[in-house]
């Protein structure tokens, strides 16, 4: 019932009204989502009051569009917040707080659909070990706030289509803000945006992390031409990894880069094949070791 999903900092919203300092209902959510509509939710139609208004999914009341698109968007200083399920199918969750101290956190639940966009003015954290889309793209704005993503299985860096006050976004940009992308069981891909930087953090660290699970061997893939940036450090870790990007694809500056496995037992070879090919195996060729700076 999204009556009792929808929730902001001040009180709750009933479903079709309004009050001061809260959010209008987009006309969308009125329907039977379960039907495949579209879902847009945020509190872009409220009084001047609602500057620190804020889009919360509470425990019990999990957002769902039987495919169809979601959206939720917060133009005040209290952000987004998930602690249920947003569940999209085949559709794209986007997540917009527009406000420059509007943060989104995830305290429960998972996030799944197709794609997931998210853009803050705040840090971004959507850390939950369940969440599962194929594509994820966002931007924090705020100086020096951070930027993590966890997927249960595979997914890639890439491009996230413009809807509500969610601009198109390409790869994962902070302004100087700690990146951190993981996986807990499935391969993870930096691909060739039309971003100039695909992963980009600025003067602060990226973290990427193909996990895996039993004898997965799963991969972190860095596609030709694609590109990560973190000047305070880079840490890249997989037990297998496929870096095609061209040399100094990889920019750590001045700081240390540091390539790991995800499972202990692994055994690590120098000058190995790109793809890697050998189980329980981390092979790093010498074009991937120049792709690092």
């Amino acid at each position: 019932d999204l009556a009792e999903a929808l929730d902001i900092a001040e009180g709750g919203v009933p479903v079709g009204g309004a009050q001061a300092g809260a959010f209008e209902l987009a006309a969308e959510v009125r329907g039977d989502l379960d039907g495949g509509g579209a879902a847009e939710v945020g509190d872009a139609g409220a009084a001047a009051s609602s500057a620190t208004a804020s889009v919360a999914i509470n425990a019990g009341g999990s957002l769902a569009s039987g495919g169809g698109n979601i959206t939720l968007q917060s133009t005040g200083s209290g952000g987004i917040t998930l602690a249920d399920n947003i569940t999209a199918g085949a559709g794209i969750v986007r997540l917009a707080a527009t406000n420059a101290a509007g943060a989104i956190n995830q305290t429960a639940g998972a996030i799944t659909g197709l794609s997931l966009g998210a853009r803050a003015g705040g840090a971004v954290t959507l850390t939950s070990a369940t969440n599962d889309v194929t594509t994820i793209a966002g931007n924090v704005s705020g100086a020096g706030n951070g930027f993590q993503y966890t997927d249960a299985t595979t997914v890639a860096v890439g491009s996230v289509a413009a809807g509500g006050l969610f601009t198109a976004t390409d790869g994962v940009s902070t302004s100087n803000g700690a990146i951190a992308l993981s996986t807990i069981d499935g391969a993870l891909t930096v691909t060739n945006t039309v971003a100039a930087t695909d992963v980009n953090a600025g003067t602060s660290t990226v973290s990427l992390t193909a996990g895996s699970l039993a004898a997965a061997d799963n991969a972190l893939i860095i596609d030709l031409n694609a590109t990560v940036t973190g000047t305070a450090g880079i840490t890249l870790t997989a037990d297998h990894m496929n870096i095609v990007s061209a040399a100094g694809g990889i920019n750590a500056g001045v700081a240390t880069a540091t390539l790991a496995q995800s499972q202990n037992g692994t055994a690590i070879i120098l000058g190995g094949i790109v793809a890697d090919a050998t189980a329980a195996t981390l092979e790093l060729s010498a074009s991937e070791l120049a792709a690092i700076t």
